[in-house]
């Protein structure tokens, strides 16, 4: 091509330059290497980036003719702002100053350009939004929903009574809490909550109502596993500074127990009660043996009698006392040799009589 072909293409060039960026024509001149060399040769442009954004290239392609004049602009993605064309390496050159956008390059040889994009936070807000999963809700510190770009929020998960919060979900996970998120993007996150278990109500064994004469044994369970029992006998409602039910309580007068079972993550139990009640209760009359305890000779009629109007009594001849698995006296029986008869009466509802022994001793007997 000839030199006014070069020459006219280098005013244009000059001209674009003005208009973009009102730069010294002087100054350009100087500065644009268009030769008349090599017009048949083909060279390769590369575009780079650093942040986030584009370089678009016109004309496009990549691949141009020798002393090819070609526009780049930078476009930066959301949140981010064009700093510089980056210079810093063999071959990458832009025309005419690293901070022009749009900026062009003159095709002389294989080049490289890279744009270096920054992030934007002073123009840059985004939306933090909270749901619930289950019942509860969540705060966020600083309030408000909406932050300039990076920054960090506290969140923290407020469970409602019978509830539990067991996790977070979405642009947040885990299960810290209060746990930290950094608003550098539109986000939304959920707190899952769940119902708390409750511990098993304890058990008391005998039943609520049992009468009893002298004392009375009671055991206290739950059927959670783990669970530890608290109780009290005064009437007062228990919790976790009341007695802690260790062992089999032993009562000797009339008493109300009430306990309560708390287990790991699970809301405390119901209260259970049980009233126990002493009685005094009437004894039946010891029972008579006839004859009384004597010297017998060859053999020895007894009878045994008692007072208490219904009364069972039960005897032995090997001199144990009698209980209820005891021989029954039914009717009048004899004995031939030496012998201790021990009886006792026994009636429902009474206190069993004492017990009395005679002594029979044989001379004649077998």
């Amino acid at each position: 091509m000839s030199k006014w072909f070069y020459q006219g293409m280098k005013l244009v060039i000059l001209l674009s330059l003005v208009l973009l960026g009102g730069c010294d024509l002087l100054s350009l001149v100087s500065q644009i290497p268009l030769t008349s060399d090599n017009s048949s040769l083909k060279w390769n442009l590369t575009t780079q980036t650093e942040g986030e954004g584009t370089v678009s290239m016109d004309p496009p392609g990549g691949s141009y003719d020798q002393n090819t004049v070609v526009s780049l602009s930078a476009l930066p993605a959301d949140g981010w702002q064009f700093k510089s064309w980056d210079t810093s390496t063999e071959n990458v050159e832009v025309w005419f100053q690293t901070a022009w956008n749009p900026s062009i390059v003159i095709m002389s040889c294989d080049k490289t350009v890279v744009a270096v994009f920054e992030e934007n936070p002073s123009t840059s807000q985004f939306s933090l939004t909270a749901n619930t999963s289950g019942y509860g809700t969540v705060t966020l510190n600083p309030p408000g929903g909406w932050y300039d770009n990076a920054t960090g929020v506290q969140v923290q998960a407020l469970a409602d009574d019978g509830w539990q919060f067991d996790h977070w979900e979405g642009d947040l996970t885990g299960s810290t809490n209060p746990a930290s998120i950094t608003v550098n993007d539109n986000k939304t996150i959920s707190a899952v909550f769940i119902q708390n278990q409750i511990a098993a109500a304890p058990i008391f064994t005998p039943d609520n109502g049992t009468m009893f004469v002298g004392t009375q044994a009671v055991q206290i369970a739950s059927a959670t596993p783990g669970a530890t029992i608290y109780y009290t006998t005064d009437g007062s409602d228990p919790n976790e500074s009341s007695s802690r039910y260790t062992e089999t309580l032993t009562l000797s007068s009339t008493t109300t127990v009430k306990a309560r079972a708390y287990a790991n993550l699970m809301d405390p139990s119901p209260i259970s009660s049980a009233t126990y009640t002493l009685t005094v209760q009437d004894q039946v009359a010891t029972p008579s043996i006839s004859p009384a305890s004597q010297t017998f000779y060859y053999s020895l009629d007894l009878y045994i009698y008692c007072s208490t109007e219904g009364a069972s009594i039960y005897y032995t001849t090997d001199g144990t006392d009698p209980t209820e698995s005891s021989s029954p006296y039914i009717y009048s029986f004899y004995i031939m040799q030496t012998t201790t008869i021990k009886a006792r009466a026994f009636m429902a509802g009474m206190i069993p009589s004492d017990i009395i022994s005679e002594t029979y001793t044989a001379t004649l007997g077998y």
